[in-house]
């Protein structure tokens, strides 16, 4: 059922590319890097935001697209876009996947912590979304990574349930940060998954051993580096 789900979601994605809507804002802002790395190993020359470039001898990579948001589709996007060129249709192919491990992850917590039903009404709900289709293809204000980013975070977050360790606890970290390099304001979907904890666990996240937490604090430190710096 979630890989219906999943078949369901690209299939509409597919069907919204092929009707060829046009380039959001953002949707270039979030690729040029990886079109000006084509080119040049300058420090794009377009308007951007100060410091948003790092260079070491005169090889210039990028940290964040703007201010507030990660270079991440940047990084992904450069060696498809040096196989088979730029184009919005390639571009909007890398949002849909982005999309799709956003369903993957939230279905793959439920299943494991829930039930098999559970995750297959979730990944249901979102993949016939239509906001969520659109909002992840035409990646309006990086959405698509957003959800990557949270995907990843709820798979990190289901191996450490069932294998807690300061290795996996030390994954969920870097998931968080991940996301925070994605998009800033995704401290704010942190914060509410801390109160949720909060609420519905109270004291026993007293037993979570200290140095899990540490290892968790580092682990987000590190995936949230780029953004940091």
């Amino acid at each position: 059922m979630i890989r219906g789900a999943l078949a369901w979601y690209c299939l509409m994605a597919i069907l919204l590319i092929g009707a060829k809507p046009g380039f959001d804002y953002d949707e270039a802002i979030d690729v040029r890097g990886a079109v000006q790395l084509r080119h040049s190993h300058d420090e794009l020359q377009l308007p951007h935001q100060p410091q948003s470039w790092f260079c070491v001898k005169q090889h210039c990579l990028p940290l964040m697209s703007a201010r507030y948001i990660g270079a991440i589709k940047e990084y992904i996007c450069i060696p498809l876009f040096a196989v088979f060129g730029p184009s919005t249709e390639l571009a909007r192919l890398v949002a849909t996947m982005l999309g799709a491990l956003g369903i993957f992850g939230v279905a793959t917590l439920l299943r494991r912590q829930v039930s098999a039903p559970v995750a297959a009404a979730a990944a249901w709900a979102m993949a016939v979304h239509p906001s969520y289709v659109g909002m992840t293809v035409l990646d309006n204000s990086a959405f698509s990574p957003w959800m990557a980013a949270f995907g990843l975070l709820c798979i990190a977050s289901s191996v450490y349930l069932q294998h807690p360790s300061p290795r996996t606890a030390f994954w969920v970290g870097v998931t968080a940060g991940l996301g925070v390099w994605a998009r800033a304001n995704y401290v704010w979907l942190l914060a509410a998954l801390c109160a949720a904890l909060l609420i519905s666990a109270g004291h026993r996240l007293l037993s979570v051993p200290f140095p899990h937490l540490k290892w968790t604090i580092a682990g987000g430190l590190a995936g949230g580096f780029p953004f940091l710096a």
